[in-house]
């Protein structure tokens, strides 16, 4: 169930800061990944900074606008983020975000009402919109979680 508005910008901030704490503990080692297959730290923060800018920045304006936009499933997996800077990334991800919450925080109520679609997620108002960039956080959030867990299994010595 989507969660109230103050309550879900407080959250977002939060998930934020959490997912910000973790990636800055591991800057200095941020091409550290699990398995070749996945994910460095800086390219989790990079994927988190582009997609915030790219995509969910692009969302929350465009349904505010109330032209009832469509929007495709968004993916940057393809990327090369290999030359970007972890803190840079970071701080990149955290202004937009900022940016972001400032924007709908100004929105006249009727603005919140406005329903856009989703190829994946069907109808989506503002709302809506928020709680898909919360839920996005907590998969990557978790994501993290192993990855510094695994890290840290790593670099203690046995």
């Amino acid at each position: 169930m989507l969660e109230t508005r103050t309550k879900l910008l407080e959250n977002l901030k939060a998930a934020q800061r959490e997912i910000s704490v973790l990636l800055d503990s591991v800057a200095d080692h941020q091409d550290w990944r699990t398995d070749p297959a996945q994910w460095s730290f800086r390219e989790l923060a990079a994927h988190l900074a582009t997609v915030e800018e790219e995509c969910f920045q692009e969302r929350v304006v465009h349904l505010a606008a109330g032209n009832a936009p469509h929007f495709e499933y968004y993916l940057n997996t393809g990327r090369d983020f290999s030359q970007l800077d972890l803190r840079e990334s970071l701080r990149k991800w955290m202004a937009t975000r900022r940016a972001i919450i400032d924007f709908v925080q100004l929105l006249p109520e009727e603005k919140w009402s406005h329903v856009g679609t989703h190829e994946t997620f069907g109808d989506i108002n503002l709302l809506g919109a928020l709680q898909i960039i919360l839920d996005h956080d907590h998969e990557h959030r978790q994501e993290l979680q192993a990855m510094f867990a695994a890290y840290q299994a790593k670099a203690s010595p046995k």
